[in-house]
């Protein structure tokens, strides 16, 4: 299959059939369904380490409806927007599979460039958090241009959309009664907000994350794999996406202090940080909803999200096991815990909120304070090793001194005892 695609860019796109392409083909990951995986193959010249295209295509043929949503997304969207998009080059037919053509971004994901920070011998926590915020700027940036109303007239509400959801993670993930009726009255409450308020259906990527985001070298970004981008009423949960994944890289390289990453996300969600870029995400959008939901709400968007998620997870899934089941599960049951544990709508106790954000700063300067606290350690234990190798060092030398002290000595009394005798031998021949 690869070398026919070859053929064909040789002599479609490069117009050279004698030109040597060389290729990197890329798989989907292990341990996900393989009537839902695609075939990645990037192409470089013969004389060029860039690459310079990016071809797509099913593993299997029922799969190929995703390969046209993609392209038709990126077509759409990049005759919108050529700057924030990869050029399509074409939907071809070659040995009866589809494939789409689309030209190679030369840059770095986000997540990448989390990482490197993180391995680079010149790592500073400012370095990292310098990226961390200019992150949120990309995103910012991406979601403000996508900011694209639905053209057409579709009669779907937030409420039937939310619900279309939630019946599908039942159905997925099997909840018994007590599990459906505390979900089922956490959504509610949600729901009361969009009465009677008309929301506008937009372009969402619902793939949003920063490994899906390019930084090219000229420091513009790309918006990337486009297959499950379509108009949605859900716009809102776009950020909250980017976050969780933002802090599932963090969390990987071992910069949080939680030991899931779901609690971090959802802890740093509530934060300072986050609440200025949603409330800016906010401003874009110029929706009545967005603007006045509270603390309380952007839980219940949480676990709006986490539904989305747990549903796409289930769907890529080779085999069920029951620990994925009751981790989803869990997941879901933090949030709508997090509502049925008293958290009050109509009123917001501006004292117990600022002591909130208190306790959060001090929490984020006691873990600072650790960290601190850890490194002396580490300085101190390097330290102790190094003067250990010192006084050992000294020990062995006066030890060996000692043992050149005692040899001399005992060569001196040698000596002595061997003039002692001789003085003897001749008192005795003297007395004779």
């Amino acid at each position: 299959m690869i070398n026919s695609i070859k053929k064909y860019i040789q002599k479609n796109i490069i117009q050279n059939r004698d030109e040597e392409l060389k290729f990197i083909q890329i798989s989907s990951s292990p341990g996900k369904d393989l009537s839902r995986s695609r075939i990645i193959a990037i192409f470089f010249k013969e004389n060029d380490e860039r690459p310079f295209l990016v071809c797509k295509f099913a593993k299997l043929k029922n799969y190929e409806y995703s390969i046209i949503n993609e392209y038709n997304n990126t077509k759409q969207l990049y005759d919108c927007l050529p700057d924030i998009f990869a050029k399509p080059l074409g939907l071809i037919e070659i040995d009866d599979r589809i494939v789409f053509i689309q030209e190679f971004i030369d840059g770095k994901t986000i997540s990448n460039l989390i990482y490197e920070a993180k391995n680079s011998p010149s790592y500073t926590q400012h370095l990292l958090e310098s990226i961390f915020i200019e992150s949120l700027n990309d995103m910012n940036y991406l979601l403000c241009n996508l900011n694209i109303p639905s053209k057409k007239s579709d009669s779907e509400t937030i409420q039937q959309e939310i619900e279309h959801i939630k019946e599908e993670f039942c159905k997925n993930f099997k909840l018994n009664y007590y599990e459906y009726q505390k979900l089922n009255k956490s959504i509610e409450e949600l729901l009361k907000l969009f009465t009677n308020i008309p929301i506008t259906k937009r372009i969402t990527h619902f793939d949003f994350t920063p490994f899906n985001i390019i930084k090219k070298t000229n420091g513009q970004v790309v918006l990337i794999d486009l297959e499950t981008c379509k108009e949605s009423t859900l716009t809102i949960i776009e950020p909250l996406r980017f976050f969780y994944y933002l802090y599932k890289d963090m969390f990987d390289l071992g910069l949080q202090k939680y030991t899931e990453n779901l609690i971090y996300s959802y802890y740093l969600f509530l934060c300072d940080l986050d609440n200025k870029v949603v409330k800016e995400f906010n401003k874009i959008l110029k929706e009545k909803y967005y603007i006045e939901i509270n603390r309380a709400t952007r839980k219940l968007l949480c676990l709006i999200y986490f539904m989305i998620e747990a549903n796409m997870q289930y769907d890529v899934q080779i085999y069920i096991s029951k620990e994925f089941i009751n981790t989803w599960k869990r997941y879901i049951n933090y949030f709508t815990d997090a509502y049925s544990e008293g958290e009050i709508f109509e009123y917001e106790n501006s004292l117990l909120t600022e002591l909130k954000h208190f306790i959060a700063i001090k929490d984020i300067q006691l873990d600072e304070c650790q960290k601190a606290v850890e490194m002396l350690n580490e300085k101190l234990a390097i330290e102790t090793e190094k003067y250990m190798e010192l006084i050992n060092e000294k020990e062995k030398i006066i030890n060996e001194l000692e043992t050149i002290i005692q040899a001399q000595n005992n060569h001196i009394r040698d000596i002595k005892l061997t003039k002692v005798w001789r003085i003897a031998e001749i008192i005795r021949k003297i007395i004779r």
